[in-house]
């Protein structure tokens, strides 16, 4: 029997190139920044012609809006959301997570590199998307943090704000070296992670084995 393709509505044409068009935005944002992204550039990375984007967005600025939103959603799916029970077992996983994503997958590499960056922050919208993101990453940290304390998986001694800080510190710090050249080893960099959370929150150094990026 012949196979009857359905075509797509123009609707659903149009929503896939949008989506071609936003995620190419991401991928051109990350490699040249906000002010050196045009219309033309997001357009001829996405294998459309240079004014298609135009088209779609009318401005670069409209377009920035939608990226900014994009960011911000796909940062959450991707990097925060987590049905995990908070803990000191799961702060060690969402911070692997973070890593072997990256590694993996070069759309949530480029989020990372535009979440990371302050540059983002400049813009007036790119900036609305990404405050709350962050926000939402540190108050993620600091539930498993508070959590692995209150069930004596962690040092009971320290603070969970300053704790959670320097943890986020130190993972950003960490990312970035990663992102910095891709002759990085990024299992070695996210392994050398673990072992400096471990030794400094896990309660008399009794802590529960890393998630290996390997």
């Amino acid at each position: 029997m012949q196979r009857v393709e359905t075509r797509k509505t123009q609707a659903e044409r149009r929503d896939e190139a949008e989506k071609r068009l936003i995620e190419a935005g991401v991928h051109v944002l990350a490699e040249l920044g906000i002010e050196r992204v045009t219309l033309a550039s997001v357009g001829a990375a996405a294998g459309f012609s240079r004014g298609l984007t135009n088209h779609y967005f009318g401005s670069k600025q409209a377009f920035q809006r939608k990226v900014a939103i994009f960011i911000g959603e796909q940062f959450e799916t991707r990097f925060l959301m987590s049905a995990l029970d908070p803990g000191y077992s799961s702060l060690l996983q969402l911070i692997n997570n973070l890593f072997v994503r990256a590694m993996n997958d070069p759309l949530s590499r480029d989020l990372l590199r535009i979440a990371l960056s302050d540059e983002p922050l400049k813009d007036a919208h790119m900036g609305r998307q990404l405050a709350p993101v962050r926000q939402r990453a540190h108050q993620l940290f600091q539930l498993h943090v508070t959590e692995a304390i209150k069930s004596n998986d962690g040092r009971v001694s320290v603070d969970p704000g300053l704790v959670t800080s320097m943890i986020l510190g130190a993972t950003c710090a960490a990312l970035r070296v990663a992102l910095a050249s891709p002759r990085q080893d990024w299992a070695v960099i996210a392994d050398k992670l673990s072992d400096f959370i471990s030794s400094g929150l896990a309660a008399n150094g009794n802590h529960p084995d890393h998630y290996k990026t390997r």
